[in-house]
């Protein structure tokens, strides 16, 4: 049985449009009708074999593609819009009131989810589909309608509807999906080699984990190792650290961290490398020059060349000097911790306006 997503070896029969072909294949039942609806500059020819998928099913009407739109992966700029507005609406689902904080633009970011799904009319449909697990497309043409009268009702402080809106969903039981795609979302993340992810947003205990170490390991990633468990040590290199995977997590970022980095994450923009430093008056550019050359050996040795370089301050730095020097000649991103608030000039660019 052929479902949304699978990939047929198809025959072109007959040219029916510019753009469109009927094609048979031995996957298809006898009833079926099946038509490839092409985005591909390639000219076809009657009787020629080609590998298409099925993108629409309609009893037994199939519509076939020969293009990845649709299928291209969630992107680093969409993940973390998907992953914030999934856990807010959740945690909202899951709560016996309906008065709690809830940003309207998640529920309008829920509803655009399972729009996409239902109109098929961006790149990464199919897997927002897949990591929903298949439900029916009617289920999320009607959901989509009931979360966008809970943005509305939101947004107008209307608490019956907010009631009603509620509670026919969660008699769909598309909670289901919603948390099945959240879980798939996060999984399919791409990782850091070598790395471990922060299960939580309290830090302390996985940072202190052991780090064992093999005895053949190269002698400078084990002196580079040995500084960097001295450095997590440090109370205000741990707090500083705390406060910044707090935030990105927040924000919707899955943040890791390995023997050498303190926190990796893929942001809107790709990939980030984050180096924390604790700083005096005393120790501002000694511990700047330390932080830039670990940013470049890291970004070398976890063959990442591409993750942008953040350097994250357990406070304003001294010397406005340093930061203009970094952000300005080095590319590096400054950010640092003030009245337990992530602060700095490059906030801006590393959430990329959105929240």
């Amino acid at each position: 049985m052929i479902r949304i997503g699978d990939y047929v070896e198809a025959k072109l029969i007959a040219q029916i449009k510019d753009n469109q072909w009927k094609v048979n294949s031995s996957h298809f039942s006898k009833n079926t009708t099946a038509i490839l609806v092409t985005r591909s500059t390639k000219l076809y020819n009657k009787n020629d074999i080609e590998s298409l998928w099925a993108f629409d099913i309609r009893g037994n009407n199939i519509l076939l593609s020969d293009s990845q739109f649709g299928r291209l992966p969630i992107s680093d700029r969409m993940r973390p819009r998907y992953i914030i507005s999934l856990q807010s609406v959740l945690s909202f689902l899951d709560s016996s009131e309906v008065n709690i904080s809830v940003n309207p633009k998640h529920f309008s970011e829920v509803k655009g989810m399972l729009n996409r799904c239902v109109c098929k009319d961006q790149w990464d449909w199919f897997p927002v589909y897949e990591a929903f697990n298949f439900p029916p497309m009617k289920l999320l043409a009607k959901m989509a309608i009931e979360f966008g009268k809970l943005a509305k009702a939101y947004k107008n402080n209307d608490e019956l509807e907010k009631i009603a809106a509620k509670r026919n969903i969660l008699d769909s039981k598309i909670d289901i999906n919603l948390r099945n795609g959240l879980s798939k979302i996060l999984e399919n993340t791409p990782k850091l080699n070598s790395a471990t992810s922060f299960k939580t947003i309290t830090i302390t205990k996985a940072q202190n984990e052991e780090i064992i170490l093999d005895k053949n390991e190269d002698p400078f990633i084990v002196s580079q190792v040995s500084r960097a468990r001295i450095e997590r040590a440090n109370k205000s290199h741990e707090h500083t650290l705390q406060i910044l995977v707090n935030t990105l997590q927040k924000n919707g970022f899955q943040v890791e961290y390995s023997k050498l980095i303190d926190a990796y994450c893929r942001l809107k923009t790709g990939p980030a490398i984050f180096e924390v430093k604790s700083i005096t008056s005393n120790n501002e550019r000694s511990q700047s020059r330390k932080a830039i050359s670990q940013l470049y050996e890291y970004r070398y040795l976890h063959s990442v060349p591409n993750s942008s370089l953040w350097i994250v301050f357990s406070r304003n730095p001294f010397s406005n000097w340093i930061v203009n020097y970094l952000e300005n000649d080095r590319g590096i991103g400054v950010l640092w911790v003030e009245k337990d608030i992530l602060k700095g000039r490059s906030i801006q660019k590393l959430f990329n306006n959105w929240k």
